[in-house]
């Protein structure tokens, strides 16, 4: 029988799945120009009054759950996919559980110099059972869990799918954070959040076997992991917090 954390962690998807709506995505219909966000516009974070509470814990059998790290200050989160200052709903400013319902992949941008692009996509996303939109990006890219007997938690790396030219959100995974989850009943609760991790990740695909390496020390009840970019990143989570020994 497999540990029950294990079994746990098996009832949550932490992908975007065939559970989520696309919407246009392979628009290559480009325009000259470029997409400025709107979830992170100065302008519409001043006239966002209503702060939107994260969601922090969930039911373990929830799916199409993604993450997001807002910056410092905040993201803005509309009532309809047209993201205008009439469809405010609010700011969101810390770190929260996502679902998401529906991606909208409107407007492919080229600059005028033909050599960047930028991309108008419109996320819907369930937070605490209500509905926002919003062009800021989720962490989906779930490469590495590992369920932590000792300390009734569940570890995760979760990281952002960059991609590359034309290809707005396919390979070069990076952003990359750190999420520890805690069980509480038949419910898992969002424990620890780190910063956006120091390194750059710099390769188009995640190879299991070359990408990340890690092990668990039972006589310290710590997990150490180390993962290959720029710099070389290595860090421990010793149940309470998460430490970076010298390389």
């Amino acid at each position: 029988m497999r540990p029950i954390l294990v079994i746990l962690f098996s009832l949550l998807t932490f992908v975007t799945s065939a559970q989520v709506t696309i919407v246009s995505k392979n628009n290559f219909n480009f325009v000259k120009g470029n997409y400025s966000a709107k979830s992170t516009n100065t302008e519409l974070l001043g006239i966002a009054a209503q702060t939107i509470q994260p969601q922090t814990e969930t039911a373990s059998t929830d799916s199409n759950l993604a993450f997001l790290f807002p910056p410092n200050d905040g993201i803005v989160l509309f009532s309809s996919k047209n993201l205008t200052r009439e469809n405010i709903s609010g700011k969101l400013s810390a770190a929260s559980l996502a679902r998401i319902d529906t991606i909208f992949y409107n407007q492919a941008y080229r600059s005028e110099t033909g050599s960047a692009f930028t991309f108008d996509i419109v996320y819907a996303y369930s937070i605490n059972q209500k509905t926002y939109y919003t062009d800021f990006r989720p962490h989906d890219f779930v490469p590495f869990k590992y369920p932590l007997k000792d300390h009734n938690q569940l570890l995760v790396l979760a990281g952002q799918s960059t991609g590359y030219d034309m290809y707005a959100d396919n390979g070069y995974p990076d952003h990359f954070h750190t999420i520890v989850f805690s069980y509480t009943g038949n419910s898992i609760r969002l424990f620890f959040e780190s910063k956006k991790l120091p390194f750059h990740y710099e390769d188009e695909f995640w190879e299991e076997e070359t990408s990340m390496k890690s092990s668990y020390h039972s006589s310290k009840k710590e997990l150490c992991i180390e993962i290959k970019g720029k710099p070389r990143y290595k860090a421990v989570w010793n149940g309470r917090e998460l430490k970076t020994p010298d390389l």
